[in-house]
């Protein structure tokens, strides 16, 4: 008796690893999904911080948005605007995360307003005027400023 067996091809990770041209998944199995780059398509993704640049420099902080790579292994990217940054972030990607391949800067420069504060109105400034005021008017009563 002749039966035929599964073909490593036809299992889903079988026609991964045997095809070297590669190929893109839509929601991929979970024993690959390690194996491979990922790109997640999130509801939204809030501001993240930047390593290294999280220092306020002339009232101007960085901060990331809309896509976030960890390693050139995962990216995760906004659904607001996935349309373009899908096939930016594979580009990206597939060039190992080279920055001449892409064209969207996710850097955010954030300038903080410069804050107006009249001194007069802050207790620490009028006790000290009071303060200097009482050391003046007791000169010539304590005899010890």
């Amino acid at each position: 008796m002749y039966q035929r067996s599964n073909d490593e091809k036809n299992g889903h990770w079988g026609f991964y690893r045997f095809d070297e041209t590669g190929r893109t998944w839509i929601d991929p199995p979970g024993n690959i999904r390690d194996k491979i780059d990922l790109i997640i398509i999130e509801p939204r993704l809030p501001e993240y911080k930047l390593p290294g640049l999280q220092k306020v420099v002339n009232y101007e902080i960085l901060t990331g948005h809309n896509r976030h790579i960890d390693n050139c292994r995962t990216a995760t990217i906004t659904a607001e605007d996935w349309l373009f940054l899908i096939g930016d972030t594979m580009r990206y990607m597939k060039n190992d995360c080279n920055p001449n391949y892409t064209t969207f800067d996710h850097i955010k420069k954030t300038t903080l307003a410069h804050t107006f504060m009249d001194i007069s109105t802050s207790y620490k400034w009028q006790l000290d005027n009071w303060i200097a005021q009482v050391k003046q008017d007791c000169k010539t009563l304590c005899k010890e400023y």
